[in-house]
């Protein structure tokens, strides 16, 4: 036994050639793909409710004139923050006023007169 023959083996030991045809076949088999995965749809996202949007209340301190109050918490449940209701006109209830005032087509003074109160309804 030759070199060859320990790593190869011997001619005699090696099967019989087969047809062309056959052995085509065989690789064919042996490189064919698989077929790609069937894709699944997607499962539709659960539906979770979303809460109402909270309107957070603005702090509130005793004392200060009543008035101011009741139109601080008005101004608030519009949307116009006037700070901490303390019953005290400072420069955010004062700002509060005069954008309530023009977004409403009033006179722009930053004073609660009549038709101040009666656009804040009150």
């Amino acid at each position: 036994m030759g070199i060859l023959d320990d790593l190869f083996g011997k001619k005699e030991d090696k099967p019989a050639e087969q047809p062309v045809e056959q052995a085509a076949e065989q690789v064919a088999e042996q490189v064919t793909p698989p077929a790609p995965p069937v894709e699944q749809p997607a499962p539709e996202p659960a539906s979770v409710p979303v809460p109402a949007p909270q309107v957070q209340a603005a702090p509130v301190v005793e004392g200060g004139d009543p008035f101011v109050r009741l139109v601080q918490t008005r101004l608030n449940q519009l949307g116009y923050n006037v700070g901490t209701i303390d019953g005290l006109e400072g420069p955010m209830t004062t700002e509060a006023i005069r954008a309530f005032q023009g977004d409403k087509g009033l006179d722009v003074d930053g004073m609660v007169g009549p038709a101040t109160q009666q656009a804040l309804e009150i």
